[in-house]
């Protein structure tokens, strides 16, 4: 038996947990929430977890297609990039996979002698966060510039209130009517 038909072998357990360590990542009084609601509209953040979760579990286990993998992070860290996680907290969920594949399937792992095949998927992880952590530093990118520029259109309006508040007020006026006589 190799690894990879281990873990599919054992895919849902292994999922599950993972899922539960995800959610255990989030503050106490939102995680049952998390855990019992699976309305897409209801509980986002559940859903994403639970779908995204089983396409990131799949990735690795079918040789990482780096474009569907990309994807997959992409969408959970969008959501942890704007928690208040941590960059380090925000991209951790995916070193979480390891140790419950290794807690879950420990006995198959030595009887089948399939350490080297455990490294390599632990490589694959790895892989996986490193990943995670462009997609989230691209996602604080993206949030930063949004800032920049909505900073930047504010004193941008407030200039153009300022000039025409100027422009209105009776002392301009005096001073346009004073600087046309000085013209003559």
């Amino acid at each position: 038996m190799t690894l990879r038909e281990l873990l599919t072998k054992n895919r849902e357990r292994v999922v599950e947990k993972w899922r539960q360590g995800i959610i255990d990542t989030y503050p106490a009084d939102g995680r049952e929430f998390l855990r019992q609601q699976d309305d897409r509209f209801a509980n986002p953040i559940g859903y994403v977890v639970h779908e995204e979760t089983d396409l990131l579990f799949d990735c690795l286990v079918n040789d990482m297609d780096p474009e569907a993998t990309r994807s997959s992070l992409d969408k959970l860290i969008r959501i942890r990039a704007v928690q208040d996680f941590l960059p380090s907290e925000a991209v951790s969920f995916v070193l979480l996979l390891k140790p419950i594949i290794r807690e879950l399937l420990a006995e198959e792992i030595k009887t089948h002698a399939l350490c080297d095949e455990l490294q390599s998927t632990e490589d694959a992880i790895d892989m996986m966060q490193l990943m995670a952590l462009d997609c989230y530093t691209l996602c604080r990118d993206r949030i930063s510039e949004i800032k920049v520029n909505d900073a930047r259109r504010s004193t941008a309006k407030l200039i153009e209130r300022l000039n025409a508040r100027l422009a209105e007020s009776p002392a301009s006026n005096s001073c346009n009517n004073a600087d046309k006589d000085n013209d003559r």
